[in-house]
């Protein structure tokens, strides 16, 4: 086994050098900082068992029905409401 991860070690460091801002920013989109954004997909999960959030069809529509506006991921400042 340890000789399988040696092997595989050098594959997985060029596949992270490759694709590693994709999958950041994959797991970003799936799991936003902005809390409207957070909010309205925990309300398309629990309302509809064929949503997905990792496709970004899915989200955007989400996020329509909801009525979010793409804020640039950026969170609120103090004493935003």
């Amino acid at each position: 086994m340890n000789r399988f991860l040696i092997g595989a070690l050098p594959a997985l460091i060029v596949l992270a050098a490759l694709f590693g801002r994709d999958a950041i920013a994959f797991v970003e989109d799936s799991y936003p900082n902005d809390r409207l954004k957070r909010e309205a997909l925990a309300r398309c999960e629990a309302n509809d068992g064929h949503f997905r959030r990792f496709f970004s069809e899915h989200r955007n529509a989400c996020y329509a029905r909801a009525h979010v506006q793409d804020s640039g991921g950026a969170m609120p400042g103090p004493g935003a409401n």
